[in-house]
Protein backbone atom coordinates (compact mmCIF):
# COMPACT_ATOMS: atom_id res chain seq x y z
CA UNK A 1 0.00 0.00 0.00
CA UNK A 2 1.31 3.56 -0.99
CA UNK A 3 0.00 7.11 0.45
CA UNK A 4 0.28 9.60 -1.76
CA UNK A 5 3.42 12.06 -1.56
CA UNK A 6 0.72 15.00 -0.95
CA UNK A 7 -1.31 13.06 1.83
CA UNK A 8 2.25 11.79 3.50
CA UNK A 9 2.89 15.98 3.43
CA UNK A 10 -0.63 16.78 5.15
CA UNK A 11 -0.06 14.13 7.73
CA UNK A 12 3.29 15.98 8.73
CA UNK A 13 1.82 19.36 8.40
CA UNK A 14 -1.10 18.32 11.08
CA UNK A 15 1.14 16.41 13.33
CA UNK A 16 3.27 19.85 13.41
CA UNK A 17 0.56 22.26 14.11
CA UNK A 18 -0.91 19.78 17.05
CA UNK A 19 2.57 19.77 18.41
CA UNK A 20 2.80 23.52 18.31
CA UNK A 21 -0.99 24.62 19.42
CA UNK A 22 0.17 21.93 22.04
CA UNK A 23 3.17 23.91 22.94
CA UNK A 24 1.55 27.26 22.87
CA UNK A 25 -1.36 26.15 25.39
CA UNK A 26 1.41 24.73 27.68
CA UNK A 27 3.09 27.85 27.33
CA UNK A 28 -0.48 30.06 28.07
CA UNK A 29 -1.48 27.98 31.27
CA UNK A 30 1.96 28.80 33.32
CA UNK A 31 2.47 32.10 32.15
CA UNK A 32 2.17 33.75 35.02
CA UNK A 33 3.00 31.15 37.45
CA UNK A 34 6.18 30.99 39.72
CA UNK A 35 8.14 28.38 40.88
CA UNK A 36 8.05 27.52 44.15
CA UNK A 37 10.05 29.51 46.93
CA UNK A 38 10.38 26.59 49.56
CA UNK A 39 8.73 23.03 50.14
CA UNK A 40 7.52 22.40 53.45
CA UNK A 41 9.19 20.07 55.64
CA UNK A 42 7.41 20.12 58.91
CA UNK A 43 5.52 21.56 61.57
CA UNK A 44 7.66 23.19 64.32
CA UNK A 45 7.76 23.22 68.04
CA UNK A 46 6.80 26.74 69.46
CA UNK A 47 9.69 26.55 71.89
CA UNK A 48 11.97 26.85 68.47
CA UNK A 49 9.99 30.21 67.60
CA UNK A 50 11.20 34.27 68.30
CA UNK A 51 8.96 35.70 70.79
CA UNK A 52 7.52 37.78 68.11
CA UNK A 53 5.80 34.19 66.30
CA UNK A 54 2.20 33.26 66.88
CA UNK A 55 2.11 29.96 68.75
CA UNK A 56 1.34 27.18 66.32
CA UNK A 57 1.96 29.11 62.82
CA UNK A 58 5.91 28.12 62.77
CA UNK A 59 7.01 25.50 60.00
CA UNK A 60 10.42 23.97 58.97
CA UNK A 61 10.56 24.86 54.96
CA UNK A 62 13.76 24.09 52.59
CA UNK A 63 14.29 27.29 50.62
CA UNK A 64 15.45 27.26 47.03
CA UNK A 65 17.46 29.81 46.49
CA UNK A 66 17.76 29.58 42.64
CA UNK A 67 14.21 30.76 42.16
CA UNK A 68 15.54 34.28 42.78
CA UNK A 69 16.70 34.33 39.17
CA UNK A 70 12.77 34.27 38.01
CA UNK A 71 10.32 36.42 37.63
CA UNK A 72 7.89 35.09 39.18
CA UNK A 73 7.90 32.95 42.72
CA UNK A 74 4.84 30.85 44.63
CA UNK A 75 4.24 30.91 48.05
CA UNK A 76 2.39 28.53 49.61
CA UNK A 77 1.96 30.09 52.86
CA UNK A 78 0.61 28.34 56.16
CA UNK A 79 -3.30 27.17 55.92
CA UNK A 80 -2.36 26.27 52.29
CA UNK A 81 -2.83 29.28 50.27
CA UNK A 82 -0.69 29.70 47.27
CA UNK A 83 0.20 32.91 46.16
CA UNK A 84 1.94 34.19 43.06
CA UNK A 85 4.25 37.06 43.54
CA UNK A 86 5.68 38.73 40.44
CA UNK A 87 9.67 40.84 40.49
CA UNK A 88 9.73 44.25 40.77
CA UNK A 89 13.35 44.63 41.39
CA UNK A 90 16.79 42.71 42.04
CA UNK A 91 19.70 43.49 43.50
CA UNK A 92 22.68 41.27 43.55
CA UNK A 93 26.14 42.81 44.56
CA UNK A 94 29.14 41.37 46.65
CA UNK A 95 27.09 40.82 50.04
CA UNK A 96 24.52 38.80 48.02
CA UNK A 97 21.18 38.80 46.46
CA UNK A 98 17.81 40.57 47.26
CA UNK A 99 14.80 40.45 45.09
CA UNK A 100 11.92 42.47 46.04
CA UNK A 101 8.09 41.36 44.53
CA UNK A 102 4.29 42.04 44.51
CA UNK A 103 1.56 39.66 45.15
CA UNK A 104 -0.40 39.53 41.99
CA UNK A 105 -4.36 40.05 43.53
CA UNK A 106 -3.47 40.63 47.19
CA UNK A 107 -3.64 44.44 48.09
CA UNK A 108 -0.53 45.71 49.45
CA UNK A 109 0.97 42.28 49.49
CA UNK A 110 4.93 42.48 49.08
CA UNK A 111 8.11 39.59 49.36
CA UNK A 112 11.50 41.12 50.02
CA UNK A 113 13.52 37.82 50.19
CA UNK A 114 17.61 37.66 50.36
CA UNK A 115 19.89 35.36 49.53
CA UNK A 116 23.43 36.06 51.60
CA UNK A 117 26.30 33.45 52.15
CA UNK A 118 23.84 30.22 51.38
CA UNK A 119 20.88 31.68 53.81
CA UNK A 120 18.08 32.82 52.70
CA UNK A 121 15.98 34.75 54.60
CA UNK A 122 13.12 37.44 54.02
CA UNK A 123 9.62 39.22 54.72
CA UNK A 124 5.98 37.58 53.37
CA UNK A 125 3.10 40.38 53.69
CA UNK A 126 -0.03 38.85 51.66
CA UNK A 127 -2.24 41.83 52.23
CA UNK A 128 -3.53 40.57 55.23
CA UNK A 129 -0.88 38.54 57.72
CA UNK A 130 2.93 39.34 58.20
CA UNK A 131 5.32 36.11 57.88
CA UNK A 132 9.01 35.86 58.10
CA UNK A 133 11.15 33.54 56.67
CA UNK A 134 14.87 33.02 58.68
CA UNK A 135 17.21 31.25 59.68
CA UNK A 136 16.55 28.69 62.51
CA UNK A 137 18.57 25.46 64.09
CA UNK A 138 20.61 22.97 62.78
CA UNK A 139 20.72 25.07 59.76
CA UNK A 140 17.33 24.54 59.04
CA UNK A 141 14.91 27.62 57.54
CA UNK A 142 11.96 28.33 60.01
CA UNK A 143 8.36 29.83 58.22
CA UNK A 144 6.45 31.75 60.65
CA UNK A 145 3.36 33.86 61.12
CA UNK A 146 4.32 36.96 62.92
CA UNK A 147 2.19 37.89 65.94
CA UNK A 148 1.34 41.44 64.87
CA UNK A 149 0.24 42.36 68.14
CA UNK A 150 3.82 41.89 70.33
CA UNK A 151 5.31 44.13 67.53
CA UNK A 152 6.32 47.65 69.16
CA UNK A 153 3.73 50.34 68.29
CA UNK A 154 4.37 52.82 65.29
CA UNK A 155 5.26 56.20 66.65
CA UNK A 156 2.09 58.29 65.98
CA UNK A 157 2.66 60.79 62.79
CA UNK A 158 2.79 64.17 63.41
CA UNK A 159 -0.31 66.39 61.46
CA UNK A 160 0.42 69.99 59.96
CA UNK A 161 -0.84 71.50 63.01
CA UNK A 162 1.94 70.39 65.23
CA UNK A 163 4.79 71.37 63.33
CA UNK A 164 5.90 74.75 63.88
CA UNK A 165 6.92 76.40 60.71
CA UNK A 166 7.93 79.85 62.27
CA UNK A 167 11.39 78.49 62.89
CA UNK A 168 11.17 79.52 66.75
CA UNK A 169 10.22 76.23 67.94
CA UNK A 170 12.71 73.26 66.30
CA UNK A 171 16.31 75.28 68.02
CA UNK A 172 18.13 73.49 70.75
CA UNK A 173 16.34 75.32 73.58
CA UNK A 174 12.96 74.02 72.56
CA UNK A 175 13.94 70.56 71.72
CA UNK A 176 15.69 70.20 75.04
CA UNK A 177 12.70 71.15 77.03
CA UNK A 178 11.06 67.89 75.77
CA UNK A 179 13.76 65.66 75.11
CA UNK A 180 13.16 65.32 71.35
CA UNK A 181 15.22 65.79 68.32
CA UNK A 182 14.34 67.50 65.47
CA UNK A 183 16.09 66.39 62.03
CA UNK A 184 15.68 67.44 58.65
CA UNK A 185 17.01 64.65 56.16
CA UNK A 186 16.56 64.92 52.10
CA UNK A 187 17.24 61.93 50.03
CA UNK A 188 18.49 62.92 46.60
CA UNK A 189 18.60 60.26 43.71
CA UNK A 190 20.34 60.57 40.70
CA UNK A 191 19.16 58.03 37.60
CA UNK A 192 22.13 55.86 37.93
CA UNK A 193 21.50 55.14 41.50
CA UNK A 194 17.64 55.01 41.22
CA UNK A 195 18.07 52.22 38.61
CA UNK A 196 20.28 50.13 40.33
CA UNK A 197 18.40 49.60 43.59
CA UNK A 198 15.18 49.22 44.65
CA UNK A 199 13.26 52.48 45.66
Amino acid sequence: LTVPRKRLTDLYLFKITVLVLGLCSSLIAHAGHGIDGYVFQAGVSDNLLPGHALAGKGHLVKPNPTVMQNNHITFQLPGGQALVAERKCMVTNARGQSWVGKFQGALGGTVILSHRKGIVSGIIDDGKNLYELVPGPSGKTLLFQVDESSLPPMARPLVSSELDTSGGGTGPESTAASGNTVQDIMLVYTPSVHSGHCV
